[in-house]
């Protein structure tokens, strides 16, 4: 009898122990300070699935260069075929998909470097921490780009002098695939989500508003000739605008980063109904 009861505990523990690698904190500790760093207890969750029951997947690595590819092949095409004497780098949607082909692929290495050697991929701590942000800042700027267009941009480019040809295959991959895609990835993928991660998008944001400043202040143009290169930032004409659309995505991409959160207990909610938690 004893000895039932103790294979017992020890199964038990062996199932509270492998649960709680994966396990997320409270919703109410997400607001201590430190979790404004990258740091994860389990570094492996960043080279796995969170539906893969060994500690390899090959479906999952197939997966990975299936989206690096892609990605990088669109991006190198897209570029080459709309550079436009470099016009093709000032806008954010180009940043954005960038940051989406960097991501895919950098995700993909890292994975195959997982499946030859997980030990030495788990030790190396800097590039981990670099990934979780890069991946965090490609998800919430996706849905941000996907929103800003439409609302901000779309409008004045349907009635403007360059009209918008929304049946384009690389306009629509650029502000609207990348959010659903990357929305399947969060939802395939095993590492967290952390409510302070929202640093990232908007540190990214800005690094982009400060460009558009400085392109505005040493007198750069747009293809069209305007001293702006989207008109809601236009600072020579409604400085004001400016200031009020920066705050605006600010709000946004913090609201963006709170959703992704939620996404992701969502999907360790289910993942632990469906006894994949690891």
């Amino acid at each position: 009898m004893l000895k039932i009861l103790i294979c017992k505990f020890c199964s038990m523990s062996e199932i509270i122990n492998r649960n709680y690698r994966q396990e997320p904190i409270s919703f109410w500790s997400e607001f201590e300070c430190k979790h404004f760093g990258c740091r994860h207890h389990a570094l492996e969750d960043f080279f796995k699935s969170q539906w893969q029951r060994s500690e390899k997947s090959y479906g999952f690595l197939i997966y990975r260069w299936f989206l690096a590819i892609v990605f990088s092949s669109i991006f190198l095409v897209h570029i080459i075929k709309y550079f436009g004497n470099g016009y093709w780098f000032i806008y954010f949607t180009h940043w954005g998909f960038t940051l989406c082909a960097v991501t895919t692929l950098t995700g993909a290495l890292y994975v195959s470097t997982y499946h030859a050697a997980p030990a030495r991929m788990t030790s190396q701590t800097a590039l981990v921490r670099s990934y979780w942000i890069s991946s965090i800042t490609n998800l919430v700027i996706s849905y941000a780009i996907n929103i800003l267009y439409w609302l901000t941009v779309f409008p004045y480019e349907k009635t403007g002098t360059r009209p918008l040809k929304v049946n384009t295959f690389f306009n629509i991959w650029s502000h609207v695939l990348p959010s659903l895609v990357n929305t399947i990835d969060h939802m395939v993928v095993a590492h967290p989500t952390r409510v302070f991660h929202f640093i990232y998008p908007v540190m990214f944001g800005m690094l982009y508003l400060l460009f558009a400043i400085i392109y505005y202040c040493v007198g750069g143009r747009d293809p069209l000739g305007r001293r702006f290169i989207y008109k809601v930032l236009d600072f020579s004409a409604k400085p004001l605008q400016g200031a009020v659309t920066v705050s605006m995505i600010i709000c946004i991409l913090m609201s963006l980063t709170i959703l992704q959160y939620f996404t992701y207990r969502m999907r360790v909610g289910i993942a632990r109904k469906a006894k994949r938690l690891q």
